[in-house]
């Protein structure tokens, strides 16, 4: 079948993934894992996905919670529009909140100091590069290091 201008909505959508089912369909992959394997998009790795991914890692809903409780106790401070929710005196980047906010940044060496490690102040590039070459391998110190 094929669509014309004509053609509902409904019918549109439903027959727009043909154009990558036809190649699957014709090669004979027949199982799921297959489908898969031929549709999906590959990318390669980032250096710091095992910094993240990891077997003791913390669950994403636990980071998503911790995040919510931090920044509803910073909502009475009514920060301007694209500033900082913590500190409100920068622009809310991602090198600022991992490097250069101060309330993050101090939440942040309360944690590492819980675990007795220690970081020197770093830029985001600089601290990420760092923790990839240093959080190597799966022994309990570099497991905690990686949770903290």
């Amino acid at each position: 079948m094929s669509t014309s201008a004509s053609s509902s909505y409904i019918s549109k959508k439903l027959l727009r993934p043909k154009d990558e089912a036809i190649p699957v369909l014709n090669a004979g992959i027949t199982t799921s894992k297959g489908i898969w394997e031929e549709v999906r998009h590959k990318h390669d790795k980032v250096p710091w996905q095992k910094l993240i991914w990891f077997p003791l890692h913390t669950p994403k809903f636990s980071v998503i919670i911790w995040l919510a409780i931090l920044i509803d106790s910073q909502l009475g401070k009514t920060p301007s529009y694209g500033y900082c929710v913590f500190c409100n005196d920068a622009l809310e980047t991602r090198n600022h909140l991992f490097a250069d906010c101060t309330v993050v940044t101090s939440l942040w060496n309360d944690i590492l100091n819980l675990s007795n490690l220690s970081v020197p102040q770093m830029s985001w590039e600089i601290k990420l590069a760092w923790a990839t070459s240093t959080w190597k391998g799966k022994s309990l110190l570099t497991s905690i290091m990686k949770i903290a």
